[in-house]
């Protein structure tokens, strides 16, 4: 697998964009997916608390090591962004 400056990196923000990763990748996405949702979901509360129009836009890299990005975005405009690592299992 690549270096994480090398892997390739998707959008995941919508189903549209899931079905473009290559089916050979899709099971590493689908290892890292639930983790993924798990990050984003305090965002997605806030904007129900709130209100707000807070959307997600993450990336998902295909590096094999659980790395990820996101920005937040309010009505459109970018207000955060970040990356991260997923913990790995043993």
């Amino acid at each position: 697998m690549a270096d994480e400056t090398e892997a390739p990196r998707y959008s995941v923000e919508t189903f549209a964009d899931m079905a473009r990763i290559p089916a050979e990748a899709v099971p590493r996405f689908l290892k890292e997916l639930p983790h993924m949702l798990a990050i984003s979901r305090p965002v997605a509360q806030i904007a129900d608390l709130t209100g707000s129009k807070l959307t997600l836009a993450p990336v998902w890299i295909d590096d094999d090591k659980g790395q990820f990005a996101t920005s937040v975005k309010v009505d459109g405009e970018e207000i955060l962004s970040a990356s991260g690592r997923i913990p790995q299992e043993g």
